[in-house]
């Protein structure tokens, strides 16, 4: 999987990725997204945002360039998230509680069942990081996998997690039963 989306970013962003705008990191010895990413965050002087990218999940391409625009136009967040308000789909993700774009709560996949209405999304595992909020990235202490926890460490600081709430179908791919399903 990792390197079939390499291969796709390096063919649609061919110029980025040559001038370093965009890195691939591949490393086994750190495991969990929120490890990889302090890894990242400690590993690059980053000169911008960073873009974390669960693979489960497949939606238009279309969307995640309104995704990366709408989070350059948030205007001091210190993350945004791609969530939908389909809360059938992926059905252990965790949930959202939004309120006017901004996320409010997160409810763990455990506590996912019971959360349901019109301010709960599921969260869809893509994240875009400010350089600012990477600084703290660098110096928490994340024992947990998911890249999750760093939007609840945000929250608990009071920095602004924003919510994009896709339009578009997506597919998740997080079970072995997902794959026999019509597209």
């Amino acid at each position: 999987k990792d390197q079939s989306i390499q291969e796709a970013v390096s063919r649609y962003y061919s110029t980025m990725v040559q001038s370093g705008k965009i890195r691939f990191v591949a490393t086994s010895d750190v495991t969990g997204g929120a490890k990889r990413l302090a890894y990242v965050a400690n590993t690059f002087n980053l000169k911008g945002p960073c873009f974390v990218c669960g693979i489960e999940v497949l939606y238009p391409s279309t969307e995640l360039r309104k995704f990366i625009t709408s989070f350059a136009a948030t205007h001091g967040a210190a993350i945004a998230v791609m969530t939908s308000p389909d809360l059938q789909i992926a059905p252990r993700h965790s949930r959202l509680r939004i309120e006017k774009g901004v996320v409010k709560q997160y409810a763990s996949p455990a506590d996912a069942q019971d959360k349901a209405g019109s301010q709960w999304r599921s969260h869809l595992g893509n994240f875009l990081f400010s350089r600012r909020f990477l600084a703290t990235v660098r110096t928490a202490k994340l024992e947990e996998r998911g890249v999750i926890q760093c939007c609840t460490l945000a929250l608990r600081r009071n920095e602004t997690v924003r919510a994009f709430v896709l339009k578009s179908s997506w597919i998740h791919f997080g079970l072995p039963s997902d794959f026999s399903r019509k597209l």
